[in-house]
């Protein structure tokens, strides 16, 4: 591997000989373990074929994972509370995983930039935040927070940008969807599903600016609200709610728009409007 910094007090001295004799060339594989607490550990994939494998298992743990060339895999996988992941990829046929488990207060950050990037992440605890941010064609991201019974809500926050883009979101729980999409020909899928009786309230906002972008919102619970705003033309929405005291709306401005509400429930409230 080109460039790859190492910083973790309790592996630093294990793994500092292997980091300097580390060629420069492609299909390096790197893995880093580290248990306990407050750990940090960077590492930089340059070239191709790369496989980068960063684990944390304690408590305010961070890792970050910058991927730079063609066909690389990453993965960060962390246990415990107040944790931070950041992935960052650059190229083409990217693939990186993060992964989160038992957390309070963990933080994931993703950045995607070229062509036919994959990646996940998966959260699993309370108040947990995914900040992901997408430019360029034909990318595909998954993420998926699921939270106890009596947990307070995830918050997703993502921007997409550029043209045929895939995103999937599934949460679980009292939970918060922010959407920002430009460019065209996107994809955009968000499930939102009621953990329980204390997790109550799901929100899902999107605001879609390219043409021929799809959103297909769905809830499941109760005192759900969806609203989904599309500025360009051959755009489509779709929203189901299935619950209780749902709301949702659809404002679309431009030509051949496409409209579908579905709601199941008592107390449901539907506003659409559509101009050219």
């Amino acid at each position: 591997m080109d460039m790859m910094k190492l910083f973790s007090t309790p592996l630093f001295a294990l793994l500092a000989a292997s980091t300097l004799a580390a060629p420069a060339f492609a299909g390096n594989q790197l893995t880093i373990a580290q248990v306990g607490q407050s750990n940090t550990a960077t590492a930089e994939q340059q070239f191709d074929g790369n496989n980068d494998a960063i684990s944390q298992n304690g408590h305010s743990n961070s890792a970050e994972l910058d991927t730079n060339g063609y066909r690389n895999t990453g993965s960060v996988a962390q246990l415990g509370d107040g944790n931070t992941a950041v992935y960052k990829v650059v190229g083409s046929d990217n693939t990186g995983v993060i992964n989160q488990g038992n957390s309070t207060g963990a933080t994931a950050s993703l950045s995607m930039t070229g062509q036919h990037h994959n990646a996940n992440i998966n959260q699993t605890g309370n108040q947990n935040s995914a900040d992901v941010s997408i430019s360029g064609e034909n990318n595909s991201v998954m993420v998926s927070q699921n939270q106890p019974l009596t947990a307070k809500g995830n918050v997703l926050l993502a921007n997409i940008d550029g043209t045929s883009q895939s995103v999937n979101i599934t949460q679980t729980g009292a939970n918060e969807a922010t959407l920002n999409v430009g460019g065209g020909s996107n994809a955009i899928n968000i499930q939102q599903f009621n953990g329980g009786s204390f997790a109550t309230r799901n929100v899902a906002d999107v605001t879609s600016m390219g043409t021929g972008n799809k959103v297909d919102v769905g809830q499941n619970g109760e005192s759900n609200m969806a609203t989904v705003l599309q500025q360009a033309s051959s755009s489509n929405a779709a929203i189901r709610q299935n619950g209780i005291g749902n709301s949702a709306t659809i404002n679309q401005y431009g030509t051949g728009q496409a409209a579908s509400i579905t709601q199941n429930g008592n107390g449901n409230a539907v506003t659409v409007t559509q101009r050219n």
